[in-house]
């Protein structure tokens, strides 16, 4: 394999020079603390010029952002106290690209040192990819797909505990004002290679350090030269390797083997496509409550550096039914879920999940009451709502059990709730089913026994 850049897969690599002609290199200088995902912005005068590139930094008031420890990993910063990080590749969405202003243009006819380092966001992401690359240009927002780039890594990145640098001797074809780091390649064209770990079919690296300037008198573009593998480095003859250096110490708060996260994606149970949604984190009988913000355009939540212990997720939208459900992380657990929200549509059913009953029973149970509760919310802000309340079974002889259960649904609503009887219908469903259906998509498990109500208007 040739390319016409010559570049240099490094661990670790001298301090920057002065003439540095890339501005705020390293991501220290950042507008305020207060960052949350897709605020590259804040590191002036670094832009977004594709998708929703981040920016982290030890300043940051949100855990989700903070170096060293975030959402995406534990990683300190190759130096100082901020980092980017980018997608360079995602099963559903686009790559992301950063860029920014030269302090001043590279020449054309000239040629120019560039360098940049990188780490794999493990955690976060199952995928690693080569493909990552500098491209100059005076259209920066045009450079999506492009399919070129000055300086491009061939080989596919895997490690996470250490910074690569990628370096190269760039000769520049004609003036330009900026430049634009990522995955300038379609997916086809990318080397995609599932790893272990990682939560989301993504993958994800840090950036740090980015440099462009003269090169070394003497020192040509030259052909491309593969660089020794990181995991098992290939020896000078006559000369014993150097051992691996450390992996940089983590505070013990931070360290991802003593604290838990969860992670995934909120979506729309009938489109299937992601959702703006509120997620909280609340640990039962304590003030300890956390919320985030979902994307419409990614539906995606994350809290990270938990405590290990039992933790309740509410998952609300307007006009969505709220979904509560109970989880416990252990140390170093990552857990993955994905939340379905029904639409308050006519005609949906939906189940009422947070329900209990007595064994073999209809009486119910307090542990009920917090779902019954939000059913009686709907009720009350949509005061012409008309709903149908159905007690399920999949065995002929609990039909009845099934229709008590639904009742009993009814009183609640009626007595406790303040509901209009004229806005509530009753009935009783055997289904001929297995012993549950599994919704593939929403990773769920539907009950044979179960109360729904269905919305009438």
């Amino acid at each position: 394999m040739k390319n016409h850049l010559y570049w240099l897969l490094l661990a670790f690599s001298p301090a920057l020079p002065a003439q540095n002609l890339v501005p705020n290199p390293g991501f220290e200088d950042i507008s305020n603390c207060d960052l949350y995902f897709d605020q590259l912005r804040k590191a002036s005068p670094w832009q977004a010029y594709h998708f929703t590139p981040d920016v982290f930094h030890a300043c940051s008031e949100s855990p989700f952002m903070r170096t060293p420890s975030n959402t995406f990993d534990v990683q300190p910063p190759a130096s100082g106290k901020g980092y980017a990080g980018f997608l360079t590749f995602h099963w559903e969405y686009d790559h992301e690209l950063i860029g920014v202003k030269l302090l001043q243009p590279v020449k054309a006819g000239k040629t120019y040192e560039v360098r940049f380092k990188i780490s794999r966001a493990a955690a976060h992401a199952r995928y690693a990819t080569n493909n990552i690359g500098l491209l100059f240009t005076n259209r920066p927002e045009e450079t999506h797909l492009a399919a070129k780039a000055h300086l491009r890594l061939s080989e596919v990145i895997e490690e996470s505990d250490i910074w690569y640098e990628v370096k190269g001797i760039v000769a520049v074809e004609q003036d330009f004002t900026h430049l634009v780091i990522g995955n300038f390649f379609p997916d086809e064209a990318t080397e995609i290679r599932r790893m272990p770990g990682g939560s989301f079919d993504a993958a994800y690296y840090y950036l740090d350090e980015v440099y462009v300037g003269p090169a070394p008198a003497g020192s040509p573009p030259q052909p491309y030269s593969p660089p020794a593998t990181p995991q098992n480095p290939v020896p000078v003859i006559g000369q014993t390797p150097k051992p691996k250096p450390p992996a940089p110490a983590v505070p013990p708060a931070a360290d991802p083997r003593q604290t838990a996260a969860i992670l995934g994606t909120v979506y729309d149970a009938e489109t299937k496509k992601p959702l703006a949604a509120e997620v909280s984190y609340v640990v039962p009988n304590t003030k300890t409550k956390n919320v985030f913000e979902t994307d419409y355009r990614t539906g995606q939540y994350a809290f990270s550096g938990l405590v290990p212990q039992a933790f309740v997720l509410e998952v609300s939208a307007r006009n969505y039914y709220t979904r509560v459900q109970n989880f416990q992380a252990g140390k170093g657990e990552r857990l993955n879920q994905n939340f379905y929200l029904q639409p308050l549509n006519a005609g949906q059913s939906i189940a009422l999940r947070g329900l209990v009953f007595e064994r073999e029973g209809t009486d119910l149970d307090p542990a009920s009451f917090p779902e019954l509760n939000r059913l009686v919310q709907i009720l009350r802000d949509n005061p012409k709502m008309k709903i149908e309340l159905g007690g399920y079974t999949d065995q002929s002889g609990r039909v009845d059990i099934a229709r008590r259960r639904a009742e009993m649904v009814q009183q609640y609503l009626l007595e406790i709730g303040g509901i209009a009887p004229e806005r509530l219908r009753l009935n009783a469903f055997f289904e001929t089913e297995p012993s549950y259906r599994q919704d593939r998509a929403a990773q769920e498990l539907w009950l044979p026994e179960r109360v729904e109500f269905r919305i009438l208007n």
